[in-house]
């Protein structure tokens, strides 16, 4: 499991640089595009030669790419299935994420010792003392003992099947039935990922799912989770207000 994670983490590196290099800033090379096309364009009305009407061309044709990453930068963002065949306007995915983070901003708070907190350095870390003591994992009594009293209800053959280490096959149906464009974790890799990569990546993917089942211990990483927070009404004054989900 230890090294799916580390080449995942190495592969997120080499991403964000082959990124960087490829796409650079999407918003700056829009705005370039946009002014050269406009240029270009003037100067073909001014003197409409041959060479004028070739820039023009080129420089529509780099305004056309540029939009294309923008669209598709903020259709990732805005993750939203009905938009994904409606009108490709970036202006209505910006649009559709601002209004989600809106929503979903906390602006104020009321602390667990009723005083009211305004800024945000004070909101996260009361947000931080709630959810550390909700989720601190408790000492729990051994529960072998309850356990004596419950009949065997699973045969030999019953437990031999399910403990039985998982094939390819097994595998890849579980990568595939999880929905592709759900938002990816912490690490950025989504459904869509796996699903092109199997090839690459299947041995790597069996090796985990199988060292799981050994009993093998799991890695941190795999814990790692974002936690987004959904009111359980309207206007939420307090944390015990929201519903924390993990994405």
């Amino acid at each position: 499991m230890r090294g799916l994670v580390a080449k995942l983490k190495d592969l997120k590196v080499c991403l964000r640089e082959w990124n960087k290099k490829e796409f650079g800033n999407i918003f700056a090379n829009l705005t370039m595009a946009e002014d050269q096309a406009t240029q270009t364009q003037l100067r073909y009305e001014e003197d409409p030669s041959e060479a004028n009407r070739e820039k023009a061309q080129e420089a529509n044709a780099k305004l056309l790419l540029a939009t294309h990453k923008e669209v598709a930068y903020w259709k990732q963002k805005a993750n939203a299935r009905w938009l994904e065949y409606g009108d490709c306007n970036s202006k209505a995915f910006h649009a559709f994420v601002n209004g989600k983070r809106r929503k979903l901003a906390i602006n104020h708070i009321i602390s667990e010792d009723g005083k009211g907190l305004f800024s945000q350095q004070d909101i996260c870390g009361e947000a931080t003392t709630h959810f550390t003591k909700q989720f601190k994992a408790l000492s729990t009594p051994n529960p072998l003992h309850p356990l004596s009293h419950i009949p065997w209800l699973i045969t030999d053959s019953d437990n031999n099947l399910l403990s039985s280490l998982p094939s390819m096959e097994e595998v890849r149906q579980a990568v595939w039935e999880l929905d592709s464009s759900s938002a990816s974790g912490p690490d950025g890799f989504n459904g869509i990922f796996f699903r092109s990569c199997w090839e690459i990546i299947k041995e790597d993917m069996l090796k985990a799912s199988q060292e799981f089942f050994l009993g093998f211990p799991i890695p941190q990483a795999y814990g790692s989770t974002l936690i987004t927070l959904i009111p359980k009404k309207e206007s939420p004054k307090c944390f015990d207000d929201n519903r924390p989900i993990s994405l």
